[in-house]
């Protein structure tokens, strides 16, 4: 915080309101919040009383008449209450804060948190039903039905090319014999397009292992979405594991970034294929009767390509899945008989144990064919 027009005075200080800005160059969502914060009674978090334990103040390196930006808080007058130190806090200064030119002015004492300048952040939104505005949540189609939730969101619209954050679970144990797991979450995008949220689990081989072997399973980029995206990843993990969501800033601007919400971790396989779609009520109301939304070409595993579609007929809809020609056809057997297949609408109640998803299975036979 460099800027002279952004400031706030730390908590309450005058009885009938106070001044509080945010003017030029202080307009960007971190700023802002930061601000806020302030106002609310937040000090800085490399003010922490305990704060000599995780980052090193160099002072030599600091503007002049600047230094009390730097200050410690004494534990009589504040409180962490019990919270872990926050590399990553909106709260607190970049390595190069009020630098005189000399180097930075703080130094983490986990070399790793020195260059991030990203962070994710929890961000309460409130919906009063599917046709209420949403003051917080990004635009989308998920309804709350009037509750108040949270979403973790990390901007990308500061920070360096190559900056990450990372949101780590706790760690899990496999509880199958067929160490299979699925990974069920939303995500909303909302940054530069070649931004990209990279999925990692972490295996530890014991209990002494602290550091553990990462293994990339996913990654998500490309453009903006205009709607919250349900999204699957396979882990299949064998020992203890977590989970890491890792948003990593690429060149170029941002006015937006990543959004994680609803996140599921269960001991099946995960869909081979998914198709969402948008808006559906509008889109059932409004398309031509025997409308059809196809799915992309994919192939099962033994090599067969085949297509999912929905039909749409104003009132309700069907859906079935078509053999398509593929690369493999001179290798598979012919006719396709006996493959089993599921179909599953999909109740988007945050909790799997209070979803009411229907669902139907039926195995290819002689009747089937045309």
């Amino acid at each position: 915080m460099t800027s002279l027009s952004c400031y706030s005075y730390i908590g309450r200080q005058i009885a009938h309101g106070q001044n509080l800005s945010i003017g030029s160059g202080c307009d960007t969502k971190v700023t802002v919040e930061h601000e806020f914060l302030h106002a609310l009674g937040f000090y800085h978090e490399q003010s922490r009383y305990d704060r000599d334990d995780y980052v090193t103040i160099v002072r030599e390196n600091i503007l002049q008449d600047k230094e009390h930006n730097f200050n410690k808080v004494g534990s009589n007058v504040s409180t962490t209450h019990g919270t872990p130190y926050d590399y990553w806090s909106v709260m607190h200064y970049s390595k190069e804060a009020f630098t005189n030119g000399n180097g930075s002015t703080i130094i983490t004492m986990e070399p790793k948190f020195q260059n991030s300048n990203i962070s994710w952040e929890m961000v309460t939104q409130v919906s009063g039903g599917p046709n209420s505005d949403h003051t917080t949540l990004p635009s989308g189609s998920k309804d709350y039905s009037g509750e108040v939730g949270y979403f973790m969101h990390v901007s990308t619209a500061t920070g360096q090319e190559g900056d990450t954050a990372q949101l780590e679970t706790q760690r899990m144990t496999p509880q199958r014999v067929c160490h299979i797991q699925c990974l069920q979450f939303y995500y909303y995008h909302s940054g530069n397009e070649s931004d990209t949220l990279n999925i990692w689990i972490r295996e530890f081989k014991n209990e002494q292992d602290l550091t553990g072997t990462r293994l990339i399973m996913g990654q998500i980029t490309g453009s903006q979405t205009s709607h919250w995206r349900l999204h699957h990843v396979s882990l299949n993990a064998t020992m203890n594991f977590q989970v890491v969501f890792e948003a990593q800033k690429a060149a170029g601007r941002s006015t937006g970034g990543f959004s994680v919400d609803d996140i599921n971790l269960y001991e099946t396989e995960c869909p081979h294929l998914s198709l969402q779609i948008d808006d559906f009520q509008r889109v059932l109301n409004t398309s031509a009767s025997e409308s059809r939304i196809y799915s992309s070409r994919q192939y099962s595993s033994e090599g067969y390509a085949y297509r999912f579609a929905v039909i749409l007929y104003k009132t309700y809809f069907g859906l079935f899945m078509q053999l398509l020609s593929g690369d493999n056809d001179d290798k598979l057997q012919w006719p396709c008989l006996g493959r089993q297949m599921t179909f599953q609408m999909l109740d988007q109640t945050p909790s799997i144990q209070q979803q009411m998803t229907k669902q139907k299975s039926f195995t290819t036979n002689a009747p089937h064919l045309k």
